[in-house]
């Protein structure tokens, strides 16, 4: 199953520049059946056949249509849904694209031509897939479960990319690196407009505004002056050398030369060879910060100063990302905790060195800088309120506010202040104090959370729970409860119906 942060970005990630990051894509079926007729079990008498050759048809293909054209009218002869073409506009009559030498504008679409697909994300589907359950049967052994959006998922076909061409998926489409389906790809054109026209800073305020971000329902105008329209431009440049591959469908940029993974950007074309710019104001990487995607297939490493890392950047583990390479507390004075709450592990000023999973203690490069939270928080927190990670307890910028869930107060009541990666090497290990433990609370996650004996030990909302249920072991204050007795005393444990497990409810 595979999960990344938006159509927008998923385009960012497909066509590996295709415009900057946040340049221009903001949007945001039919069932066919068939009547196989009465089985009797009896083969029915055709009367005389002519004398024809046998034709060997091979082996039908698994995987049948999925992943190829369609139209809704049509369907599709194998897979249950047809997701019709969304078209869209780069650029137009309210976000013209600057300096293009014939119109303002260069029509797209998502999923041109129609695309098969055991599911939709139009929502009208019995069958929505899961991206966060692996086993989710939705999407079969052909295909991966893709968030597109706050709520979309879609089934899209499985491929294998590499550098050189678009695997099993059509023309007009690429492999995604990093979720490795076949979806939307760039167009190509003679002007390479799809490649070259980006946004650039050109609106008198510093970092990228899109009109999406200036928008009042969309954003906030006060981002862009109080100004609406006073976003970044779209500005073509025929001197670009970037261009769409018709054999990957990606666009090819070759970046800036001697960039690497970590260095500040604003700009995708900033960075190395095909790299991306997760800038401040769109993506709050302070300074902007280079990255490439899918360093782990091969032809698209990274440049020589960054380090291809996978640890906690995915549900699953297999998405890659080149970034800025760092060694795990290693500016610190392990008896003087003052200094925990400085040491980012040789990272730049805003960021937290995250372990990497191989290193250990001491091992220079065994870490990734990522953002981390350095704040003038002095006293060990963990297990407290909070409404933002600014409020907890940071050492090695890894403090964390597990916040209230929006649709159940209940869980995480009022907040939850955490240390995560507090089993790195060469992390103190008396870090999350003598009242919590640092336990994995998911595959590659640490956390220090309290600990408790009875539910009289927790906060409010809190259930004194055993992870392992095995005596002896560590039991801590989290959200959940099986029994009342779990909960702080005058609560309940609330067990919806059918379950096993609920919450602590005053």
């Amino acid at each position: 199953m595979k999960r990344l942060i938006g159509l927008t970005a998923v385009l960012g990630l497909a066509l590996g520049g295709c415009g900057d990051d946040d340049s221009m894509m903001t949007p945001d079926t039919g069932m066919i059946m068939f009547d196989a007729g009465t089985d009797t079990g009896e083969t029915p008498d055709m009367g005389m056949r002519p004398d024809v050759p046998t034709v060997d048809m091979g082996t039908p293909d698994e995987c049948g249509d999925f992943g190829e054209a369609c139209t809704p009218d049509r369907g599709c002869a194998r897979s249950e849904f047809c997701q019709a073409a969304l078209p869209f506009e780069i650029g137009g009559t309210g976000d013209p694209i600057q300096g293009l030498p014939d119109g303002t504008s260069l029509a797209a679409s998502f999923f041109a031509g129609g695309y098969c697909t055991p599911d939709d994300f139009s929502g009208d589907s019995l069958n929505i897939c899961d991206p966060d359950d692996d086993t989710d049967p939705t999407c079969g052994s052909c295909g991966s479960c893709l968030a597109l959006g706050a709520q979309d998922t879609m089934c899209l076909r499985n491929c294998e990319a590499n550098a050189t061409d678009n695997d099993i998926c059509r023309d007009g489409y690429t492999c995604l690196l990093g979720a490795e389906v076949c979806f939307t790809g760039c167009t190509p054109d003679p002007m390479d407009i799809e490649c070259r026209a980006k946004r650039r800073d050109n609106n008198g305020i510093p970092g990228i505004q899109t009109p999406f971000d200036c928008d009042a329902t969309s954003g906030d105008p006060s981002l862009c002056g109080g100004d609406p329209d006073n976003f970044d431009r779209l500005e073509y440049d025929p001197e670009d050398t970037a261009t769409c591959s018709t054999d990957t469908y990606r666009c090819d940029d070759p970046g800036t030369p001697g960039a690497v993974a970590g260095d500040t950007c604003l700009y995708d074309d900033d960075c190395e060879a095909n790299g991306r710019c997760l800038d401040e104001a769109t993506f709050e990487w302070p300074g902007g910060y280079c990255i490439k995607d899918g360093c782990n297939t091969p032809g698209f490493e990274c440049a020589e100063g960054g380090v291809c890392e996978g640890r906690g950047l995915s549900a699953d583990g297999d998405f890659f990302l080149c970034l800025g390479p760092c060694t795990v507390a290693s500016e610190h004075t392990a008896d003087d905790p003052a200094t925990w709450l400085t040491d980012n592990g040789g990272c730049r000023d805003g960021y937290a060195c995250f372990w990497n999973g191989r290193g250990g203690e001491g091992v220079e490069d065994n870490g990734f800088c990522i953002p981390g939270e350095f704040n003038d928080v002095t006293d060990n927190n963990v297990g407290g309120a909070c409404e933002e990670s600014a409020d907890c307890w940071s050492p090695f910028g890894q403090g964390r506010c597990f916040q209230q869930d929006d649709e159940d107060p209940n869980v995480f009541r009022d907040g939850y202040c955490t240390v995560s990666d507090c089993n790195a090497p060469g992390v103190p290990a008396d870090i999350c104090g003598a009242d919590a433990a640092c336990v994995a609370l998911g595959d590659d996650f640490d956390a220090c959370v309290t600990t408790c004996e009875t539910g009289d030990d927790c906060r409010s909302g809190y259930g004194c729970i055993d992870l392992d249920g095995m005596p002896g072991g560590v039991a801590i204050c989290f959200p959940g409860c099986g029994a009342d007795t779990d909960c702080p005393s005058g609560e309940t444990c609330n067990i919806p119906a059918g379950e096993t497990n609920g919450v602590c409810v005053p």
